[in-house]
């Protein structure tokens, strides 16, 4: 983003918008937004407000930590204008995410649900296209990193409308072959655990847009797994490829029950193994 993203605070331009907030990233890098007025964000937003130090600088200044520089661009638009999708139209389900975190930690309950609003339209916008969002990976990183807790899930359903999505479009968009997708299922198991759960929740209803990937109960120790099932008419064959297998396959368990001997550290000759 350059200036540009900011042209909204010229439509306060007066004596009071002299303040500055300078924000920390989770690289430690600082970005500095000018031209703010405290005043303007006082009503909407008092936490936002009450982080201004007045007296101590020249000018009012306030220091915030936030995920990313875009996120408190979005907030302060918001505040200014009464939406956050502005000319630059960054548009992004992981913009909506950051924006609906900053609104949380900040206490404006109205956009939360303007983000959850948008983000759920990218969802549904994303549907359209024949590939998956470019952030999507990001996105899933971000939600199970600062939106996962049992608290913060009974409270918003940005995971959930995550879940719905992923699983919808999971063959339309082909993520059963995305290394960056495929990535987020090993890094974050209970991203994987909750779409075999959804999945089985609803009926395996998508098994039919997806056929290659359904959920099935693993041992009961093991929660989910996603099982492969190649497709009768590609020759059995695991991966599009026939010459060479995916570098980067889903997890797999194979279609036939594992069977535990109780009395035995190990399986019995009949047992497979998970893999």
């Amino acid at each position: 983003m350059d200036d540009d993203d900011l042209a909204f605070l010229a439509l306060d331009a007066n004596n009071n918008a002299t303040g500055t907030v300078i924000v920390l990233l989770p690289d430690n890098s600082v970005s500095h937004i000018h031209n703010v007025n405290p005043l303007v964000v006082l009503e909407q937003c008092p936490l936002l407000y009450h982080a201004f130090e007045f007296g101590t600088h020249s000018f009012p200044q306030a220091n915030i930590e936030a995920t990313s520089r875009s996120a408190v661009v979005s907030l302060l638009r918001y505040l200014y204008t009464g939406d956050y999708i502005g000319d630059d139209r960054l548009d992004t389900m992981l913009n909506h995410a950051q924006t609906y975190k900053l609104a949380e930690d900040f206490d404006v309950p109205a956009l939360q649900v303007s983000a959850y609003a948008y983000f759920t339209n990218a969802t549904e916008r994303a549907c359209c296209f024949g590939t998956p969002p470019a952030d999507l990976p990001d996105t899933v990183h971000f939600l199970y990193t600062h939106l996962a807790s049992l608290q913060s899930r009974q409270e918003q359903k940005l995971i959930d409308t995550l879940l719905n999505y992923v699983l919808t479009t999971f063959a339309y968009h082909d993520l059963g072959n995305n290394e960056a997708f495929l990535k987020a299922i090993y890094d974050i198991p209970e991203f994987h655990q909750d779409l075999c759960r959804l999945n089985m929740q609803r009926d395996f209803q998508d098994d039919g847009k997806c056929p290659n990937y359904v959920c099935e109960p693993a041992k009961e120790d093991f929660g989910f797994t996603l099982v492969h099932r190649p497709n009768p008419g590609d020759g059995g064959r695991l991966w599009k490829d026939e010459s060479t297998p995916s570098p980067m396959t889903s997890p797999e368990l194979v279609s036939k029950p594992v069977n535990f001997d109780v009395d035995s550290d190990t399986l019995v000759e009949d047992d497979w193994s998970l893999l």
